[in-house]
């Protein structure tokens, strides 16, 4: 599991060919929120601002307004429960207390 502090952040990680081979399964924002992983070109200036070159970019886009957060709790419990072994935790946890453990424990890893 992966746990960045933006979805910029989680974007600018991902290699394109990595999103083309269905390297990254499903991905969330912190509130539950699907988001959608595309490839797209973006110009960036050249060498002295001259030459535009298009380069592939990774995009997370929203694919739904409402948050799922059963959903994400249950694929966060079911991480810490993995490689944390703390199923007390996991159990009562809110979904802001599950977020904030999996970032401790997946950015110690």
């Amino acid at each position: 599991m992966l746990v960045f502090e933006t979805a910029a952040a989680a974007a600018a990680y991902m290699e394109p060919i990595d999103v083309r081979n269905g390297e990254y399964l499903v991905v969330f924002d912190s509130e539950g929120r699907k988001l959608g992983i595309e490839v797209g070109f973006e110009s960036r200036p050249g060498m002295v601002g001259l030459l535009a070159r298009r380069i592939e970019v990774v995009r997370l886009v929203p694919l739904d307004d409402r948050p799922d957060e059963a959903e994400l709790a249950s694929l966060l419990r079911s991480f810490l429960a993995d490689v944390d072994g703390r199923h007390e935790l996991a159990a009562e946890a809110s979904l802001a207390e599950l977020i904030r453990r999996t970032a401790d424990v997946a950015l110690t890893r």
